[in-house]
């Protein structure tokens, strides 16, 4: 979203794909960026394991068709989240709000009146 590409953090020296140490940001921003990969990694961590329980506690629900459908989005979030390996560096905009997003659908799921 901010004109950044994979290769500028990526492939700082052009010859070969690496993973930026955690104070790589502040190379071209200011030194507050140090902590922002930290404060990102955190809140991804937080908020999957929120979502993850508001999943489990769907168990015994009686669902309806798009219920369900939203609960299988979360699911392949988690797993995306899951098999991407950043931590949620990667697109932490996109992947923070998909998550606000679906922990506020399972919210309403799971204390809805039945």
């Amino acid at each position: 979203s901010a004109g950044v590409v994979c290769v500028d953090c990526h492939m700082p020296d052009k010859l070969k794909v690496s993973k930026p140490r955690s104070s790589y940001c502040a190379d071209c921003h200011d030194a507050s960026y140090t902590d922002m990969k930290a404060d990102w990694v955190k809140e991804i961590n937080t908020n999957s394991g929120k979502l993850s329980s508001l999943i489990k506690s769907t168990k015994n629900l009686n669902l309806t068709d798009e219920e369900k459908s939203k609960l299988q989005q979360a699911k392949s979030l988690l797993s995306l989240i899951k098999t991407d390996g950043s931590g949620g560096i990667n697109n932490y905009m996109v992947l923070s709000s998909l998550l606000d997003k679906a922990i506020k659908h399972l919210n309403e799921m799971t204390t809805r009146d039945r």
